[in-house]
């Protein structure tokens, strides 16, 4: 049974980093370029296959209610070789509640989290549909300025051009 080089990712292409044989520092410079020109705070975490190598975060407050939209930096190493880069976003509230921003992101539970924890209902109430607009644009912004660097230090932008019963899948590149 064959599978696909690179897993499911949020980007927007498969940002990958593949390097010539013998060239083991590839990932190594991908990862310092991004965090020189995102400007983010360096961090060093494996999970499963997934190295964690930073993140860029914006800080606010609604009503009371202090929130975090924090985005990880994500290098995924690819089941045959290179790698391929990705993040991940979500919304951290100080009392220590935690969402996933991206597709399914739920905006009710959201809601809910925000219109209960105020100290104004009232105000939450009418106004939580323009604070669940501002997260998702920021949300957006920081995913599309780390697309940015991702497109810059990437050794290949690539989309999926078939995928097979038997998991082979086969790449093109994206210009």
């Amino acid at each position: 049974m064959a599978t696909s080089n690179f897993g499911r990712t949020n980007t927007s292409v498969l940002y990958a980093v593949i390097g010539e044989e013998g060239d083991d520092f590839i990932c190594d410079d991908a990862r310092g370029n991004i965090l020189c020109e995102l400007d983010a705070d360096s961090e060093n975490k494996f999970n499963n296959n997934e190295h964690i190598f930073g993140n860029i975060y914006g800080t606010d407050s609604f009503c009371g209610v202090g929130f975090t939209i924090s985005t990880d930096l994500i290098m995924q190493a690819g089941y045959y070789e290179g790698a391929v880069l990705d993040y991940n976003t979500v919304i951290q509230f100080d009392n220590g509640a935690e969402f996933e921003i991206g597709e399914g992101f739920d905006t009710d539970d959201t809601y809910d989290m925000i219109v209960f924890e105020t100290e104004n209902y009232g105000l939450a109430t009418m106004n939580c549909k323009k604070l669940m607009d501002y997260i998702e644009r920021s949300a957006t912004a920081q995913e599309e300025h780390i697309e940015t660097a991702y497109a810059m230090y990437c050794t290949n932008k690539l989309e999926v051009s078939a995928r097979f019963s038997n998991g082979e899948t086969m790449y093109s590149e994206v210009a």
